[in-house]
Parts: C-alpha cells; structure tokens; sequence
C-alpha cells in the first residue's frame, strides 16, 4: 500500500461512503455478519450527510439483526431503542430483556478473557 520506505498511505481514490455503506448491508444480509449488521444500523441512527437520512426504523431493523448475529452492541442499541421508544413502539419489557442478554453477553467476554488470562499464565 505504502511506497518504499514511506510510512504513510496516501489513497488513489476518494473514500465513497455510499458505496461503503451498501457493503455494510450486503454483508449483514447476505453474509449474516453481526459487526457489518451493527455498523450498518450505526449510519441510520443519526444519518450522514449525502449518504443517509436518519430512520430509526431502519436502524432497529439492521440493530435487531446485529444482535441475533451475537454483537452486543446491536443488543445495546435495541435495549436504549425500546427504552426510548425510538424506531420501535416504547417496551420496557423488551428494554430490560435486551439488556439483560447485554449483560450475559459481557459476563460472557469477561469469563473469556479470564481463561485467556489462565491459559497465558500455564505457558510460562
């Protein structure tokens, strides 16, 4: 990517956010990758200028998405949209329940991180 000894990276093209955005949600769709879903959801929920308006609805789709597909932080942004009532019809059931899996999903992490920690350890 760089030339020669050069530590920058100079781009031979402008960034095109729509076209980026467009990958976001073939790989949610098509890929069913939760990162890409959650991401694609990220754009809908405040917009982008010449790329996308803002549409809640939009966002807890693909968020909705995100989450099934295991990414906490599609979960988080469905527990806080239900909360709120934003792109959805306000719950507060579904708000504790969504973040309740947040909550299981962090315990989750942490109780890796912890055997990753361990396992570190045992080689030494």
């Amino acid at each position: 990517c760089a030339d020669g000894d050069s530590k920058t990276y100079t781009r031979k093209e402008k960034p095109n956010p729509k076209q980026g955005l467009e990958f976001y949600r073939k790989a949610c769709e098509e890929g069913n990758n939760g990162e890409a879903c959650h991401r694609y959801s990220a754009h809908f929920i405040k917009g982008m200028k010449g790329v996308c308006e803002k549409n809640m609805e939009t966002a807890f789709r693909y968020s909705l998405m995100a989450c099934e597909l295991g990414n906490l932080g599609g979960c988080t942004n469905i527990s806080i949209m239900y909360n709120k009532g934003d792109g959805v019809e306000k719950n507060p059931e579904a708000a504790k329940e969504y973040a309740d899996i947040c909550k299981e999903m962090i315990a989750q992490l942490r109780a890796e991180q912890q055997q990753l920690k361990f396992a570190e350890g045992a080689d030494a």
